[in-house]
């Protein structure tokens, strides 16, 4: 196969765009695919365009990357690195424009990501390698191979597990550089490790890019609406959850959320996405550059008028358990019920999606409900709200459930030991059964004696139901 061979011998920059008029119709009846997240960011796009450059080297059958989301969605600091190294956008494919179907055997690598794709859960696909950075992956078939460790970027990774094999040029190693910095925020974050540490130092010799520069020029681009259209930066970066059939989307957005929240077609936007995804509640993060070169996060909880009569609350449900949990402040509530919550910089999708999910399942059955929730649950964490008495709430049930076979001596005791302005008429009832009942009920202390003459009217049950009648 002469393109296979041409890729070979090709540089990085070659190969990126040699994919760029690549023709699947003629690659024969095996194909290697490398595939990078759906969300198409800088991490996961170099990953995928280097991972598939170097997997090419030692390849008999063509190897090509793309993203598992659609490539018209590539963040803009991805866009922007790759046009600064001489590589244009169009060498990134979309998981959707490779025809799976036409070929015999598919082998299948990924990067950045570790669940297999739909498409891909077929007889003709073959996973063969995974190297991801995210926590808690599946089990994978006998002789995957899998570079998974919890680390700031998925770049480092790469860059550990191929330095000793290949020689990593300028432009690849500016692509990956970039993609660390971004993630570790210039290895301030706390999610950056002595792994991604090494890997920015071995890549900024090779690159000669100033590492400030860089890293500044790429945040730039990251951050900031960029004259974009709600619809594009909702859709541009969104996963999506199911809890108990219903379906929660999470958008992660890089701007301020004043610049879009308070926007009057805002809510028609949420509302036509939660429309065409058949979703129940909408997560947007929200994550801006501060002056200083930190990130500041928010977070807004959206859910329809529609749906909260089957899924009742989740959205404030979710957001006292965020509150509670991550500490998260809230700011307000929009007019359209858009609950808004500060957030630290270091609570991205991946630490708020699983608590958002978490506090979906704590409820009982009947679904979310923020009251008994922020009671029982919130406890278990050494939390209640201070407004509430949990206590004197457990009481109450106790009472009505002690004596299900006993509704007269139920109704009488609350009146006469709770209820003063009831007395007269309990006094006036009670001395047909028993005379010395008045005694009791003038002197609380005799309360206790109540209970056998309780147990006494019952043998008097026509009096007692039309007693009940009389009240």
């Amino acid at each position: 196969f002469s393109k296979a061979r041409y890729l070979k011998m090709a540089s990085f920059v070659d190969f990126c765009h040699s994919l760029e008029t690549f023709d699947l119709e003629g690659a024969g009846s095996e194909i290697h695919v490398v595939i990078g997240n759906e969300s198409g960011d800088l991490d996961s796009v170099a990953c995928a365009l280097v991972c598939a450059y170097i997997l090419s080297k030692s390849a008999d059958t063509p190897v090509v990357p793309c993203v598992a989301g659609s490539s018209q969605l590539i963040q803009r600091d991805a866009i922007f690195l790759l046009d600064q190294i001489g590589i244009g956008r169009s060498c990134v494919r979309s998981l959707g424009e490779i025809p799976i179907n036409q070929f015999e055997n598919v082998k299948v690598t990924l990067v950045d990501h570790h669940t297999l794709d739909t498409p891909l859960q077929v007889d003709n696909c073959q996973l063969v390698q995974v190297i991801d950075h995210h926590s808690n992956p599946p089990e994978y078939p006998p002789g995957t191979e899998t570079v998974i460790t919890s680390v700031g970027s998925c770049s480092s990774l790469l860059v550990g597990q191929y330095k000793e094999e290949v020689e990593f040029d300028d432009a690849m190693a500016t692509l990956l550089l970039g993609a660390i910095l971004v993630d570790t925020l210039n290895l301030k974050s706390e999610r950056s490790t002595e792994v991604d540490a090494s890997a920015v130092k071995d890549l900024s010799e090779i690159s000669g890019a100033d590492r400030a520069d860089l890293f500044a020029s790429v945040m730039q681009q990251r951050f900031g609406r960029h004259g974009d259209d709600i619809a594009v930066l909702l859709r541009r970066d969104l996963k999506q959850e199911v809890w108990n059939k219903f379906r929660i989307l999470f958008s992660t957005v890089t701007c301020d959320f004043k610049e879009l929240v308070y926007e009057e077609d805002f809510v028609g936007h949420l509302e036509v996405l939660l429309g065409q995804e058949g979703g129940a509640m909408a997560v947007i993060l929200f994550a801006s550059l501060d002056k200083d070169g930190s990130v500041d996060r928010s977070i807004a909880l959206y859910q329809p008028p529609s749906t909260r009569e089957t899924a009742r609350d989740i959205a404030e449900t979710a957001a006292a358990y965020l509150e509670y949990k991550c500490e998260a402040i809230r700011i307000g509530e929009s007019p359209d019920d858009i609950i808004i919550l500060s957030t630290q910089s270091g609570y991205t999708r991946k630490l708020v999606l699983p608590l958002v999910m978490e506090s979906l399942e704590r409820p009982t059955d009947e679904g979310p409900n923020l009251d008994s929730y922020a009671i029982v649950s919130l406890s278990q964490f050494g939390r209640t709200p201070q407004d509430e008495e949990p206590q004197g709430q457990e009481e109450e049930p106790q009472g009505q459930d002690e004596e299900e076979e006993e509704p007269q001596g139920q109704d009488e005791e609350p009146q006469g030991q709770e209820e003063e302005e009831e007395k007269p008429q309990g006094q006036d009832e009670q001395p047909q059964g028993q005379d010395e009942e008045p005694q009791g009920q003038d002197e609380e202390p005799q309360g206790q004696d109540e209970e056998p003459q309780g147990q006494d009217e019952e043998e008097e049950e026509p009096q007692g139901q039309d007693e009940e009648e009389e009240e």
